[in-house]
């Protein structure tokens, strides 16, 4: 069910998370395989297989390849080849939920993470993170401070928390 302010009340008012299915995204460059920020997402896999475990199940996972991408002038993460996959199953409804070890700088390419987050809310899905432990929430004022604070994640635009939907895909 949908809320007054757009946002899907599954998330809002806390998420149901009994059998969710997952997909696993993750983007990877070859290039950097060996820096700090590789690591932290290797060293996070196990939070992300922590929360997951709880919650659900993973039924895909979607390592997408962007050792090619112009890092200083990223695309919309729509244009990745595996985020078009994904984003897919996300309308055949094959899955609920999207699960990242961080929406840290570049994992949605040039889209901002509150963006994702609330094209996913108007599908009915969730975008869960191991940075919050569980699926992010742009009107919950912990995500915003944490994400703003430890990753230098914007706060999310106003306007998108008001923009009306209906209830559109997922599952009830």
């Amino acid at each position: 069910m949908t809320g007054s302010h757009g946002f899907d009340a599954r998330v809002s008012g806390g998420p149901i998370t009994e059998g969710l299915r997952f997909g696993f995204y993750r983007p990877i460059s070859y290039l950097r395989r060996h820096q700090a920020v590789d690591r932290w997402h290797e060293q996070n896999s196990g939070a992300v297989d922590e929360m997951i475990a709880a919650h659900g199940v993973v039924t895909h996972t979607y390592l997408d390849d962007i050792t090619s991408e112009d890092h200083a002038k990223p695309g919309p993460w729509g244009q990745r080849l595996l985020a078009k996959k994904l984003l897919a199953d996300l309308a055949a409804d094959t899955l609920d939920a999207v699960a990242v070890c961080t929406v840290g700088r570049g994992a949605f390419a040039a889209t901002p993470v509150w963006d994702v987050v609330m094209l996913l809310a108007c599908q009915g899905k969730q975008l869960w993170s191991a940075d919050i432990g569980g699926p992010l929430d742009p009107r919950n004022p912990e995500h915003i401070l944490w994400l703003k604070v430890k990753l230098g994640v914007p706060e999310p635009n106003p306007a998108l928390l008001t923009t009306p939907t209906g209830p559109k895909g997922g599952r009830a």
